[in-house]
C-alpha cells in the first residue's frame, strides 16, 4: 500500500526483511510457512478469552466503513489489518518495535501498510485519518497525553478514536496480582473511566460511549487465572469466552472492570460516558 499523500516527512520504509525472515521467504517451502504463520498462528493473538470479548467492542465503537483510512496505533504483528480490510478500509499500522512491523509487513503486506514510528511522534500529515484505534497501548506510553495529542492531529474534523487500556480496576483484587500484571506486561501506569475520559477531553476529545468489561465475578476469575497461567487459560477458552460473555451481560459491574473501552471523536458532540 502507498503512503503517497499520507506522511508528513520521509520515513525510511520498513520493507525490508530481518535476516531471519528474508531467508525464510527465499527459501523453498517459504510460502506455505507463511500461510501457515498467517492463516493458523496469527489468528491465535484473538483466542484469547478478552481478546475476543475486547474484538466485539472495538467493532461496535469503530463501525468501519468501505472507503475510510484508519490508523492502528501500536499495531504489533499487524492481525487487526485483516478485519479492517474485510470492511473495505486502508489499514496503516505504526509500531515502535521494529521487529514487529518487519512481521506484520511479512505476514500482511497485502492487507495494510506498516511504518516504524514513535506513537508519540506520528510521521503522518494533520486530517489524514477517517478513524485511529489504539488498542491495550496507550498504558505502555511513557507520554501518555503526547500520544493522545498526536492521536487528534492525524483525525479529520468528525474523526472517531476508539481506544481500550487495561483498567485492572476491581474489588477484590490483590495487589501482589496486580503487580505482577503490570511487571510481566510492561503497563507503566493503569486507568479507570474517569482517569482515562478527563485525559481525552483535556486533548479536545468529546467523549461518546465507555464501558468495563471483564467487569462480573467470572470474567475476573478467568482473568486472574490468565494472569498466573497462561496456558491453562488457553486451553479454557471456549469455556471461558462463553462464561465470561455470559457474566459480564448478566452480571457485569458497570463501574469497575479488568479492562476499559472508549469511543471518542474530535470535534464531535460530547454525550457523556
Amino acid at each position: 500500500m502507498a503512503h503517497r499523500g499520507v506522511l508528513a516527512r520521509p520515513i525510511e520504509e520498513k520493507r525490508s526483511r530481518s535476516a531471519k525472515l528474508g531467508i525464510l521467504r527465499r527459501a523453498k517451502g517459504s510460502e506455505p510457512f507463511r500461510w501457515l504463520v498467517r492463516n493458523i498462528v496469527a489468528p491465535s493473538y484473538f483466542l484469547t478469552f478478552f481478546k475476543t470479548l475486547e474484538a466485539k467492542i472495538i467493532a461496535e465503537y469503530l463501525e468501519a466503513r468501505p472507503g475510510e483510512r484508519v490508523c492502528d496505533l501500536a499495531c504489533g504483528t499487524g492481525e487487526r489489518s485483516l478485519t479492517l480490510t474485510d470492511k473495505g478500509c486502508s489499514s496503516y499500522g505504526i509500531d515502535v518495535d521494529r521487529h514487529s512491523i518487519e512481521m506484520a509487513t511479512y505476514l500482511f503486506h497485502e492487507t495494510g501498510a506498516f511504518i516504524q514510528a514513535d506513537g508519540e511522534r506520528l510521521p503522518f500529515k494533520s486530517e489524514t485519518f477517517d478513524k485511529a484505534l489504539s488498542i491495550c497501548a496507550l498504558e505502555h506510553f511513557s507520554d501518555d497525553q503526547a500520544a493522545l495529542r498526536e492521536a487528534y492531529r492525524i483525525l479529520k474534523p468528525g474523526g472517531v478514536f476508539v481506544i481500550t487500556v487495561d483498567s485492572l480496576n476491581y474489588n477484590g483484587l490483590g495487589e501482589r496480582l496486580k503487580e505482577e500484571h503490570k511487571v510481566e506486561n510492561h503497563v507503566v501506569r493503569y486507568y479507570t473511566r474517569q482517569e482515562l475520559e478527563a485525559k481525552l477531553r483535556s486533548n479536545s476529545f468529546s467523549v461518546e460511549s465507555s464501558k468495563y468489561f471483564i467487569s462480573s465475578p467470572v470474567a475476573a476469575f478467568f482473568f486472574n487465572l490468565w494472569i498466573r497461567r497462561v496456558w491453562v487459560c488457553s486451553l479454557l477458552y471456549p469455556v471461558a469466552v462463553c462464561l465470561s460473555y455470559l457474566g459480564d451481560r448478566l452480571a457485569e459491574r458497570p463501574d469497575q472492570g479488568y479492562l476499559l473501552a472508549v469511543k471518542a471523536r474530535k470535534n464531535g458532540v460530547d454525550r457523556g460516558g
